[in-house]
């Protein structure tokens, strides 16, 4: 018998056959299920709604979103697919492709990341990802 090595995907090739049906993200060439539980959720809505009330306060310049995919890139120059729990995006950028579906390959302003369970994990991720601004809330 001989071992074949799976084949990493592109950011772009995961652009592509990334499944509707969930949220996914591209770690190390590989799609990977992201599943949160309640507590996760409330936490994160909690963070998008205390961050929405203070850009909106300031009148800053920036969108509140969940779900989106962002491009990173790790120290090593391999291309990620994440989806931090809450991120703000200069309304500039966000608003410059509106029909677009793809992924922000631009970087946003802050990705804010809740962790419990796999904290360690995540909390290398991203201090490897190359974002301007991180947010990591453990509960």
């Amino acid at each position: 018998m001989i071992a074949t090595a799976k084949q990493q995907l592109s950011f772009n090739e995961f652009i592509e056959i990334c499944p509707e049906d969930g949220v996914y993200e591209l770690v190390n060439g590989e799609v990977v299920k992201m599943a949160t539980t309640r507590n996760h959720d409330d936490v994160a809505e909690f963070t998008d709604r205390q961050l929405y009330g203070e850009v909106q306060r300031l009148k800053l310049n920036y969108v509140v979103k969940r779900g989106i995919t962002i491009k990173t890139t790790t120290k090593e120059g391999a291309e990620q697919g994440r989806v931090p729990d809450v991120s703000v995006i200069d309304r500039t950028l966000w608003r410059s492709e509106r029909k677009a579906y793809a992924a922000l390959e631009s970087p946003i302003q802050l990705a804010v990341e809740v962790i419990s369970t796999n904290w360690e994990v995540r909390t290398r991720v991203m201090s490897t990802a190359k974002l301007p601004q991180k947010m990591i809330g453990r509960f």
